[in-house]
């Protein structure tokens, strides 16, 4: 960011961390796994960030909870698989647009 580079960071969580307050850093909450929100950040990076030339993606889900439940169980599984391989896949689309 020192250097000039324009940083998006996304998030599901609402958040901002206050040691990322720059001018060059623009924080977006985000789900990776819906696709409309993920076609609006690649919009706000193309138009407003001047396009992308770096794409970090830390994305994912490493949770140990397994729920008792099987049907849960089932809902958590989907969860993670949308968020690390699906939302991945998400971005990796919108590095080239």
């Amino acid at each position: 960011m020192q250097a000039g580079y324009k940083v998006v960071g996304l998030d599901l969580s609402p958040q901002e961390d206050p040691a990322l307050q720059h001018v060059n850093y623009h924080f977006c909450t985000t789900d990776i796994t819906n696709v409309d929100q993920t076609r609006q950040v690649a919009a706000h990076v193309s138009n407003e960030a001047n396009g992308l030339q770096v794409l970090i993606n830390n994305a994912g889900i490493a949770d140990p909870y397994l729920p008792e439940d099987p049907m849960e169980r089932i809902a958590h599984w989907s969860k993670v698989i949308q968020t690390n391989l699906t939302g991945k896949q998400t971005l990796e689309v919108m590095r080239v647009l």
